[in-house]
């Protein structure tokens, strides 16, 4: 059997590119955090889009069509979705610390922000819980 995972993760990595860069409310975010002007409610509103995007995404190219017997399996999903959600979280992560970054310096704080670590476990655990919804659940 043929590993399906690397095209659907090309494929992926090209629907998430494109429509990030397609996206106005991204585009304009970023243009405002190179200058310096961005804020909070620009920073939810990023991230609000950003997961969004993932999703719209997944369900595009993970498709019955393109699955093996139309089903999700872990090996699939855990090498296809762990990825991008990194990505996105990576993109997001490293948005907020350059906020906190230039909140800080205007208010004369020397502490330059940390972002965390990605939460692996945490998102294995949602991945197993779609693999088994997809599976028909427990029985």
């Amino acid at each position: 059997m043929t590993d399906i995972v690397p095209a659907l993760n090309e494929a992926i990595t090209e629907e998430f590119n494109k429509r990030i860069a397609a996206d106005k409310v991204i585009q304009n975010f970023n243009k405002r955090l190179e200058d310096g002007k961005a804020s909070y409610d620009g920073m939810y509103l990023y991230s609000d889009r950003i997961g969004k995007i993932v999703t719209e995404v997944l369900e595009n190219i993970l498709t019955e069509e393109a699955l093996p017997d139309g089903k999700l399996y872990w090996n699939i999903a855990e090498g296809t979705m762990m990825p991008l959600i990194k990505t996105a979280d990576t993109m997001i992560s490293e948005a907020a610390a350059k906020i906190i970054d230039k909140n800080n310096k205007t208010a004369g704080i020397g502490i330059k922000a940390l972002t965390g670590t990605f939460p692996e476990e945490r998102y294995r655990a949602i991945i197993s819980a779609m693999v088994e919804a997809e599976d028909g659940g427990m029985d």
